[in-house]
């Protein structure tokens, strides 16, 4: 996926700082960065999208970015998926 404008707007959750394009959907993706230290996640929804199940789907956390990660820096990765998770819980998913 590529970043893709507008910048984020009513429309989307509180934490978005910037869109993805999604061709699944058809809708931006919103996203977010998350980082402790020198690790990373990105927090992403897409309006539309849904489970195996047709449910749809929140926000999720890409964590494939390390294959492994140890000592300071896995607690750093822990702390960034923990935060993720915080954002993703206390943000609304837009109108």
């Amino acid at each position: 996926m590529t970043t893709v404008h507008p910048a984020p707007g009513p429309d989307c959750p509180s934490w978005c700082t910037e869109h993805l394009c999604s061709d699944e959907v058809g809708e931006p993706a919103h996203t977010r960065v998350v980082q402790v230290g020198e690790v990373y996640v990105e927090l992403e929804w897409t309006r539309g999208e849904v489970d195996d199940d047709g449910q749809p789907q929140g926000p999720m956390i890409h964590v494939d970015h390390y294959p492994w990660v140890s000592g300071d820096t896995a607690r750093d990765f822990a702390q960034a998926i923990l935060d993720a998770v915080d954002l993703a819980e206390r943000g609304e998913t837009g109108q």
